[in-house]
């Protein structure tokens, strides 16, 4: 089915740059694949990788591309997944583990953030929990602090 053009959605995503956490979770491909198919005004989306059981993030990322959950993209509009920028980084550490140019190249261009990295395993010993689940998001709303242009929505 075609996408209305010009819809409200559309709308309120023109133009702007997303910065995502936990993209490469099941929750963070489906929501890379919906922006990127119904949303084509957005300028740029940035993902934060981390490295992950001898993976650089560069290859997890490679990985990421090849899911199914974008084929329809690698079909019908490959050059939107150009928009896709890596940013080596972990939630789990201050500043997001980002060297310092990715920071504040984030805190100047992003516009919007989806907040997305979790553990959610039942079994996960409640100190990595508590790293990834709480100081992760607190890591994430420093940066959100130190954006110039966000944009705040409540759904």
């Amino acid at each position: 089915p075609q996408i209305v053009k010009h819809s409200e959605v559309q709308r309120f995503y023109e133009d702007e740059v997303i910065f995502i956490t936990g993209a490469t979770g099941f929750l963070g491909k489906v929501l890379v694949e919906k922006l990127l198919r119904s949303c084509p005004g957005i300028e740029r989306i940035y993902l934060l990788i981390r490295p992950k059981r001898d993976l650089s993030p560069r290859r997890r990322f490679e990985l990421f591309l090849r899911s199914a959950c974008f084929q329809r993209l690698r079909q019908e509009c490959p050059s939107s997944l150009n928009k896709l920028v890596v940013v080596d980084g972990d939630i789990r550490e201050e500043k997001l583990g980002l060297k310092s140019g990715d920071y504040e190249r984030l805190a100047s261009d992003v516009s919007m953030v989806f907040h997305s990295a979790a553990t959610v395993r039942f079994n996960e010993p409640l100190r990595n929990a508590v790293k990834i689940n709480m100081e992760g998001t607190k890591n994430v709303l420093d940066l959100c602090h130190h954006i110039k242009k966000m944009k705040v929505s409540g759904v």
